[in-house]
């Protein structure tokens, strides 16, 4: 985070994007909540799913 603020940016910008790395880490976006296929009226994907489409 150092390394970021050091190169120019904001340090609340530094804190947001470390603290959504760790989450990410520790497996925290692995899953959906099955409220959320409720509210879209369809199965949800995980964000592995949308990541791993192909693009194109």
């Amino acid at each position: 985070m150092a390394d970021q603020v050091a190169q120019g940016a904001q340090e609340f910008m530094a804190r947001f994007q470390l603290g959504f790395y760790r989450t990410a880490r520790q497996g925290g976006f692995a899953g959906v909540d099955p409220l959320l296929g409720k509210l879209l009226g369809r199965e949800p994907h995980t964000a592995r799913d949308v990541l791993s489409r192909p693009t194109g």
